[in-house]
């Protein structure tokens, strides 16, 4: 007599997709194919696969395409975090790169420093980081004036 454990076998992956009707964004042109199991603390699909779990648009792309090299992520062409359809490959920098081109990116679309100077005009970039010229000047003044001054 076979003992029971208790799990059930997963379900097969395609079944845990909404094949949708309505388009949700506006970068593409058909409709998301929407994750509706497990999601993680992000909103992105989850589940286990190969012993391990695995966000589920990775899961997609490589039943449909096979492994990923090393380096290489898996990125949304929609921005829905669900969808499991509109994929593409790409590295790290591509994903940042298409977050700015979206306007997903919450720095590149600030416009002013903390202290109301305008990006536009007063930026530049330091390791990396927008920086803004006006604040840079009056912080080096400032060092300047305390080392002249003696405190």
């Amino acid at each position: 007599m076979k003992r029971k454990t208790g799990k059930r076998p997963p379900r097969p992956f395609w079944s845990q997709v909404h094949f949708g009707t309505e388009i949700k964004s506006p970068h593409v042109s058909t409709p998301c194919w929407e994750w509706m199991g497990g999601l993680d603390k992000h909103g992105y699909g989850q589940r286990r696969h190969e012993g391990r779990t695995q966000r589920a648009h990775r899961v997609a792309w490589e039943l449909e395409n096979g492994q990923t090299l090393p380096g290489v992520s898996v990125l949304h062409a929609c921005d829905n975090r669900k969808c499991v359809r509109h994929l593409f490959a790409g590295t790290k920098k591509d994903n940042a790169l298409d977050m700015v081109r979206k306007g997903r990116c919450y720095q590149s679309n600030k416009t002013h420093c903390p202290r109301g100077h305008e990006y536009a005009v007063t930026a530049r970039l330091y390791n990396g980081r927008r920086n803004c010229r006006a604040c840079e000047t009056d912080r080096s003044l400032r060092r300047q004036s305390r080392g002249l001054n003696g405190t």
